[in-house]
């Protein structure tokens, strides 16, 4: 049994967010971090737990309050439903999508490096929800740093997917596509 098995779960995410962050800033030995085993990738999915209130916390900012308008309806239940089949759906798509691309080889990898990096992602996501929150900046100026943290996060999964599946900018950037049209519809949805 090797090192990255014999870790708690805790150990793991640990090890593997940090991992994350160092993909983040460009450091391709952050791809160590992870647990690549069958186990690592089963036990990656449990990263839900941290992301689920981080996503709960962004998911009930009320944009339209903190510019003046109407209060927002905000549904805990709709919106972890919502992110629960993003969960889900998503590696379903990605397995047929990789096989049609003949990458596969490559996908528990590509999932399990997904799923931890999507912390990381989650917590970029969230900034702008801190913002509102505290009332550090006015709403105009916080959709401009949305939009920026979204570039932010759909190059950090394009930089990921390329190192996980080892695939040319194009192909890599198809998949990150897939993934963000797959997540915006099921936002729309269920969300």
């Amino acid at each position: 049994m090797s090192e990255k098995q014999q870790k708690s779960w805790a150990d793991e995410a640990l090890s593997s967010i940090i991992g994350a962050f160092d993909l983040l800033m460009r450091d391709e030995q952050g791809m160590q971090k992870f647990n690549l085993s069958a186990n690592g990738f089963w036990r990656s999915f449990g990263a839900i737990l941290i992301i689920i209130p981080i996503y709960l916390f962004a998911a009930s900012t009320d944009w339209s309050a903190a510019a003046g308008g109407e209060p927002g309806d905000f549904s805990a239940i709709r919106s972890l439903i919502s992110l629960s089949i993003q969960w889900v759906v998503w590696p379903v798509v990605a397995l047929y999508l990789l096989r049609a691309l003949s990458v596969e080889k490559f996908y528990a990898r590509y999932i399990t490096v997904f799923n931890w990096t999507m912390v990381v992602a989650m917590i970029i996501s969230a900034v702008p929800s801190i913002v509102i929150a505290t009332g550090l900046a006015w709403p105009q100026a916080v959709v401009f740093l949305s939009f920026m943290l979204l570039f932010i996060t759909l190059y950090f999964e394009w930089y990921i997917t390329s190192k996980s599946l080892g695939t040319p900018m194009g192909v890599t950037a198809a998949i990150v596509a897939a993934d963000f049209v797959v997540s915006l519809a099921i936002g729309t949805v269920f969300g």
